[in-house]
């Protein structure tokens, strides 16, 4: 929702997904996410908390970025 943009909701979810996958009983996950590169705002949180930048996807015709980060647990 436009009201709920710039708080940060987005980027305390996706650190709260890190912990979690940080504390799963498997030795190694990694996480992927698909961005549009419009979305300048989820681009930036991804390469903040150390999401490598992958070459980009097409999908219909659209190019969108990928970003991965793997963590280990523990």
């Amino acid at each position: 929702a436009p009201a709920a943009r710039g708080q940060g909701l987005g980027e305390a979810m996706l650190r709260l997904a890190l912990q979690r996958v940080g504390a799963s009983p498997y030795n190694v996950a990694t996480v992927h996410a698909v961005v549009h590169p419009a979305n300048v705002a989820s681009v930036r949180v991804f390469q903040a908390l150390g999401f490598q930048t992958q070459p980009d996807m097409n999908w219909h015709g659209q190019a969108f970025r990928q970003f991965v980060k793997t963590a280990s647990a523990g």
